[in-house]
């Protein structure tokens, strides 16, 4: 099973959207759904819990409580980790408007024992990386490096399938931070520890298949906008 972690803060319209998104033309596995929502006011949580449920989404959990971003995704992993073996990563303002099969990527990530994460939503210009071939389609392997500039980064807060392992050998998310310091944070464990590999599929281009909404910040550490 792929567990679907959704990061949401107060922003309704576009946690719909990017639920609808999935439902409508995600496949290749059985989802199951998290929602990790920072303290939300309770009418958003409670929109989004029934968004799922008419949609007849499986929900394997859900909290609604100001634990931070990371403390949000920490708490998801610590309820998902006895029951899938790979996460979609999936923050509330990025839309999947057209068909995705994600079964050649979760076969990669099962079957590369260094590949630990499928980046999906864009890249970065200056990003460097090598070409990996798996069952026949291309894979570029990621590596910031040498990138002196905090925009290029190899792990990044869009989109992504995510090996469990992979946070067994980077480590987990810092908790009490700003969304994007916490990405920051993340990116800077995986250039220290560089244990697996993120990868980001050629037939992509420059720019996946989900779509970032969000024009609206979703929150600042115990506070709003």
């Amino acid at each position: 099973m792929i567990g679907i972690i959704l990061l949401t803060y107060n922003r309704t319209d576009y946690a719909v959207s990017t639920i609808r998104g999935v439902v409508s033309n995600l496949t290749g596995g059985e989802f199951g759904w998290y929602v990790a929502d920072d303290g939300s006011q309770p009418e958003h949580y409670v929109r989004v819990l029934a968004e799922l449920s008419t949609r007849n989404c499986r929900l394997l959990g859900s909290h609604s409580e100001k634990l931070s971003y990371g403390g949000s995704m920490n708490r998801a992993l610590d309820t998902l980790s006895s029951q899938v073996d790979i996460y979609l990563l999936l923050e509330d303002d990025w839309e999947l408007r057209t068909p995705l099969d994600l079964q050649p990527f979760v076969e990669c990530l099962t079957e590369v024992p260094r590949a630990g994460v499928v980046r999906m939503g864009y890249l970065s210009s200056g990003i460097q990386g090598h070409l990996m071939i798996h069952r026949g389609r291309g894979y570029w392997v990621l590596d910031d490096s040498q990138s002196r500039h905090h925009s290029v980064l190899a792990w990044a807060g869009h989109p992504c399938l995510v090996k469990s392992s992979y946070f067994r050998t980077h480590g987990r998310w810092p908790v009490g931070l700003q969304p994007g310091d916490t990405e920051l944070a993340m990116a800077h464990q995986y250039r220290v520890g560089r244990g697996v590999d993120i990868l980001w599929p050629s037939e992509f281009g420059i720019h996946g298949p989900w779509h970032h909404i969000g024009e609206r910040q979703s929150y600042i550490y115990h506070g709003q906008l």
